[in-house]
């Protein structure tokens, strides 16, 4: 199934263009990405991606996706927490971390702080296949040793140190 996002010129500014969500890119074009990091008292949930995902297949990651054409990166935020989690946070729950550039993609990074850990999580299992409560140890621990998304851990860097809204390219 084609799922269709903007195309984004290096400004973050949509050029009026959609394609695939999986492209192909020219140089030079974007499309937009969120991803959300939640976390209780001291623990951040991350999400192990099922062995079907296209990119990324058993890496330890956080929600988030592909924002779809005519979408902002706020919907979409909430829109992946409820599909890949079954959890419904609200758009005012959010706050904006910040953003950074990768290859082909912006990514805008939410953040929410829930006061109780006990979400009635019932995941997506094409497209996750565990949940796990971590300490930020823990996670620099998976990273370092290849478990985690490599560029998923910088949103938590972005939201750990109070975001800064233009970051720069990262692989």
């Amino acid at each position: 199934m084609v799922e269709l996002v903007d195309i984004y010129n290096e400004q973050k500014q949509k050029t009026g263009r959609m394609i695939d969500k999986y492209g192909p890119f020219d140089n030079g074009e974007y499309y937009l990405t969120t991803h959300i990091w939640i976390k209780h008292k001291d623990l951040w949930l991350i999400q192990k991606r099922s062995h079907n995902c296209k990119n990324n297949p058993d890496k330890w990651s956080v929600t988030g996706g592909a924002v779809k054409s005519g979408e902002t990166s706020l919907q979409a935020a909430t829109r992946e927490l409820f599909e890949e989690l079954q959890v419904t946070i609200w758009p005012e729950q959010l706050k904006f971390s910040g953003c950074y550039k990768q290859k082909y993609a912006f990514v805008d990074v939410y953040f929410v702080e829930l006061t109780d850990s006990s979400l009635n999580i019932n995941f997506n299992k094409t497209e996750v296949s565990d949940l796990k409560w971590c300490s930020k140890e823990e996670i620099d621990a998976k990273y370092q040793s290849g478990e985690f998304v490599h560029s998923v851990y910088f949103g938590l860097m972005i939201t750990l140190y109070n975001g800064v809204n233009t970051f720069p390219y990262i692989r």
